[in-house]
């Protein structure tokens, strides 16, 4: 009886034992053989020459790369092939006072993408709650005394005859700038197009944080975790400047041509507006934010809907299957190339106006180095 109790008992402590060590071996194989893949700022790869990545482009890449660095470039540059980070680069400092080097990791303003995510925000909000795109959103927005038809096609197409001057509510908190921004509606008159596509997206954004019943820095807030967007966050009153944020500088050149950092652009964190101008990412999440707006989940109408927004507010163009970004906020520009799905996606970020200095054009260079549709 003990005997059979003894083995039993060994067979119990084998049988465990064998468990924990496949746990530990295959934990550690699995690591040995993981991909790095485009979830979070956190996991990229360091910064690394294109050669070691693709050895039968390695003089056309490598040149390519002289020539940045010749011409004083002050960015960065991240090439994404499906899953995977193929190769990064930096140059410059992204913070000169902080010796802190440019790289896909530092955060710029992304300018009027955040008025296309809030687009595919609304998009997601109405289909939840059964609410069709030509329904009168009036209820939402009482200021408007129902003197304007307000539906999610309008705003989306910038059909509202409205306007508002956005230097009006920079820096202003969230509940001072709704009170400026109907106040300012009252009175002013209807001004010029770009007046009246920024009144356009502010509504968007007000809309959209009334049906949801939610302050618009909580909706990005649950976007950015919801998606995996480390390094991304909403500027406002309270928050303005963090390490990794790239400063924008003038620029100009040294005697022997090196660039040379002058003084940043005037209070450059605190010129944000509301629901238009507040977010700022690293490049990693401008890539994970591109994936998310071309899923294949998506239907092809709502992309169709996403696109045309995107294309009114001078973001999107699609060229040879292939889909543009052009994003320009507050001292950055930041270019998108993407091949046919998103599957292969190029995007660099620059400091500008470089006084004196070469700028260059970088995503559609690379991709056309690097891949060949």
């Amino acid at each position: 009886m003990k005997r059979k109790i003894t083995i039993s008992l060994g067979m119990v402590v084998l049988f465990f034992s064998l468990i924990f060590f496949y746990t530990k071996y295959s934990t550690m194989l699995n690591a040995s053989h993981k991909t790095t893949m485009v979830k979070s700022s956190q996991v990229l790869p360091r910064a690394t020459n294109f050669a070691q990545y693709n050895t039968l482009r390695s003089a056309e890449l490598n040149k390519l790369n002289r020539k940045i660095l010749g011409q004083n470039y002050i960015g960065a540059y991240i090439v994404s092939n499906r899953d995977n980070i193929v190769n990064s680069m930096g140059s410059g400092y992204a913070s000169a006072a902080e010796k802190q080097a440019f790289n896909y990791n530092s955060t710029v303003r992304v300018g009027n993408l955040e008025s296309v995510i809030n687009a595919m925000l609304l998009m997601d909000t109405l289909k939840k709650s059964k609410i069709s795109m030509d329904t009168k959103l009036n209820k939402y927005v009482p200021e408007l005394d129902g003197k304007i038809t307000v539906t999610a096609n309008r705003l989306l197409n910038n059909e509202l005859n409205i306007s508002v001057n956005s230097n009006s509510l920079t820096g202003l908190d969230e509940k001072s700038a709704l009170n400026k921004f109907f106040e300012i509606l009252k009175t002013n008159k209807v001004q010029s197009d770009s007046q009246q596509v920024k009144a356009n997206q502010i509504l968007l954004a007000i809309v959209l944080m009334r049906i949801n019943r939610s302050s618009y820095k909580a909706l990005l807030t649950q976007f950015f975790q919801k998606n995996d967007l480390d390094g991304s966050r909403i500027i406002d009153s309270q928050s303005f400047s963090e390490r990794t944020d790239a400063v924008s500088y003038h620029l100009s050149k040294t005697t022997d041509g090196a660039p040379q950092y002058d003084k940043p652009y005037k209070e450059i964190d605190t010129k944000y507006t509301f629901g238009t101008d507040q977010i700022r990412m690293s490049m990693i999440d401008i890539l994970n934010t591109i994936r998310v707006m071309s899923s294949d989940n998506l239907s092809a109408s709502y992309q169709k809907t996403l696109y045309q927004y995107g294309q009114k507010l001078e973001v999107l163009r699609k060229s040879n299957n292939h889909m543009y970004y052009t994003i320009n906020s507050h001292g950055f520009r930041t270019y998108v190339m993407a091949g046919l799905g998103s599957k292969r996606i190029v995007i660099s970020s620059e400091n500008y106006p470089n006084t004196g200095v070469s700028k260059l054009h970088l995503a559609k260079s690379i991709y056309s180095s690097l891949f060949d549709d």
